[in-house]
């Protein structure tokens, strides 16, 4: 696993990434991303094949934010990888979304409980 700060190098990484993933908030288009990085701490995490952003809420707490569809990647994997946020946080959370159109909890919904626990924070 690699990890760098967020920078304008990044944009042709994330350019189709972001825009696949269909996910109506701002922290998932790349001008936001770099306009918050310092805010934030944004790094890019490469894991293998799979691209993370990793930041800092206002809060202090750290957290994940997949680059694709966690319904397409190993429950094992997801299990490994948001231990490198506080306890399983994962992003997007459920307040930041539209109530029509996605709820975080859809990505996970595949998953048996015992092989995936995911954390949403209720605020």
């Amino acid at each position: 696993m690699h990890s760098q700060p967020l920078s304008l190098h990044h944009h042709p990484l994330f350019h189709d990434r972001l825009r696949a993933i269909e996910i109506p908030i701002s922290e998932y288009s790349f001008p936001n991303l770099y306009l918050f990085r310092e805010t934030h701490r944004y790094e890019v995490i490469k894991d293998g094949d799979e691209i993370w952003i990793r930041g800092r809420s206002y809060d202090g707490h750290a957290y994940l934010m997949p680059t694709r569809d966690v319904r397409k990647m190993d429950p094992e994997y997801l299990s490994r990888i948001t231990g490198t946020a506080d306890p399983g946080l994962i992003l997007p959370r459920r307040k930041a979304m539209s109530k029509k159109r996605y709820r975080p909890e859809d990505s996970t919904r595949d998953f048996h409980p015992d092989t995936l626990s995911l954390r949403y924070p209720d605020t």
